[in-house]
């Protein structure tokens, strides 16, 4: 149960057509959500535009039917907790918390390079070793928490514009 729902912040835009209750929506008077991007087996992620810093950012969300679950509505909470404590240069941002309709959900940077998973050419050794030191320090960084990934994949490594990386999707241990 990692907070990237095991599938990767940005998995899939294929698997992205189901069930798309949030877009157009405006949640919390500030996210306005444009488009699915992604979802996986324990819930959907939306791009949206944030209206009162014109920026882009990622919305997560838990599947609907997930959330009647109490037990999986307290994890849910408690990994956005752990992942709000971390602050660290690689590791994905989360922004805002809040309720959309009774649907917690969470707002995370946006990183327009995608996934590794993503990348269907081969890549450069030495870039290869620029991720690897960028992912082994933020992996260290929440060891030294006591939180551990649980889910190191390429779908769970995202890129920024300047082909940076960033982890997501661990929970807490």
């Amino acid at each position: 149960t990692e907070l990237g729902f095991g599938r990767g912040l940005y998995r899939s835009r294929r698997r992205a057509a189901g069930h798309n209750i949030l877009i157009d929506q405006i949640l919390a008077e500030r996210y306005h959500v444009t488009a699915k991007i992604g979802e996986g087996g324990m819930g959907s992620v939306y791009k949206a535009n944030d209206l009162k810093l014109n920026s882009e950012v990622v919305i997560k969300t838990p599947h609907a039917a997930l959330i009647k679950d109490a037990e999986f509505a307290a994890r849910f909470r408690r990994e956005i907790r752990s992942l709000v404590q971390l602050s660290h240069a690689h590791i994905v941002k989360v922004m805002d918390v809040g309720v959309h309709d009774g649907l917690p959900f969470a707002v995370m940077q946006y990183l327009p390079g995608g996934s590794l998973e993503d990348r269907q050419r081969p890549c450069d050794p030495t870039e290869i070793l620029e991720w690897l030191n960028d992912i082994a320090d933020a992996l260290d960084f929440m060891h030294q928490r006591g939180l551990i990934h649980r889910d190191v994949k390429p779908a769970n490594i995202l890129l920024d514009e300047s082909g940076r990386a960033y982890q997501i999707g661990r929970a807490p241990v």
